[in-house]
């Protein structure tokens, strides 16, 4: 990460950034790849934790051997294309949408 951000690129593409670290550490590259994105900056991140995507990124592409979809997390981050990047029924959907439910009420 380190090697890379010296570079000072226009464009950068990490593959799992937050593997293998600590919250305090992660929470440091989510700041500084705001601070990227915020200085006019394009971080590409691959990413496989989907409770924080809608915390962490404001753009997201999901892939299942294909495209399923890509575009703000508001609009692609659904059930429906979780389901086909997916497939069936997941813990994480139920979950999200209950508690989706109990922030609005």
């Amino acid at each position: 990460l380190a090697r890379a951000l010296v570079q000072d690129a226009r464009v950068y593409f990490m593959d799992e950034p937050f593997q293998g670290v600590d919250a305090t550490t992660e929470r440091a590259i989510v700041l500084l790849l705001q601070e990227l994105r915020a200085s006019g900056k394009t971080v590409v991140v691959v990413h496989h934790d989907l409770q924080t995507v809608a915390e962490y990124f404001d753009w997201v592409t999901l892939l299942n051997v294909r495209r399923i979809a890509s575009g703000p997390v508001a609009e692609v981050f659904t059930e429906q294309h979780l389901r086909l990047a997916y497939g069936g029924r997941m813990a994480f959907l139920s979950r999200h949408r209950e508690e989706d439910r109990a922030g609005a009420a």
